[in-house]
């Protein structure tokens, strides 16, 4: 059971552990030295042709009752990784454990690699702010673990329909949490354009 809103040092947290506390993502952040700015994040628009996953999507949604994690996983999220894959060649890690130290450890939904693009993509039933909370201490622990000299780290909570985006400067250990929030099946079109600019490496 965790404790109280703060963060015990001594004790021990799963990335999942994060999405239960009651801290603000900016004092997250500073607990383990990086920084927080809210900003629009520019990305450009790469146009392509995506009504058939777009049919995928609405049909999913709309038969699909349950809400559950697993569901959004499976009926939106890798649909739209499988289109992704047709195109770009990335590898993509279902359940990654990882683990840095007692305070950062736990199972990543999605991480995607792809030369030195990389994206945590977390699926949440509910709750943006909670799952971006999570995402904050997935991101950092990616940053910890990785021998890269790849300078951004990206990262996406989802929760089917909403989806917000977010980027790490490993320089500056700065997390930029995306202002916008992306509406599926609306705005599949610039879900699917981030991604592919991310895994891409499309110049933003």
């Amino acid at each position: 059971m965790l404790r109280n809103t703060l963060i015990d040092l001594n004790s021990s947290y799963t990335f999942s552990d994060y999405f239960k506390i009651d801290i603000d993502c900016e004092s997250l952040a500073i607990i383990f030295d990086y920084s927080l700015t809210l900003q629009k994040i520019e990305f450009q628009n790469i146009e392509e042709d995506i009504s058939n996953l777009q049919n995928e999507i609405e049909i999913a949604m709309k038969f699909v009752k349950s809400k559950n994690e697993q569901s959004i996983r499976e009926f939106i999220i890798s649909p739209i990784l499988f289109h992704l894959l047709k195109k770009i060649e990335f590898s993509v890690e279902v359940e990654k454990n990882l683990q840095f130290n007692n305070l950062l450890k736990g199972t990543l939904d999605y991480f995607l690699t792809q030369k030195r693009s990389l994206i945590v993509i977390e699926a949440k039933k509910s709750d943006l702010e909670s799952g971006f909370r999570q995402l904050i201490v997935e991101l950092i622990a990616v940053d910890k673990l990785l021998e890269s000299d790849e300078n951004e780290i990206f990262g996406a909570v989802s929760i089917g329909i909403d989806w917000i985006f977010a980027k790490l400067d490993r320089e500056t250990k700065e997390i930029t949490k995306d202002l916008k929030i992306y509406r599926v099946p609306e705005e599949l079109n610039r879900v699917v354009s981030i991604l592919t600019q991310i895994l891409s490496k499309e110049k933003q």
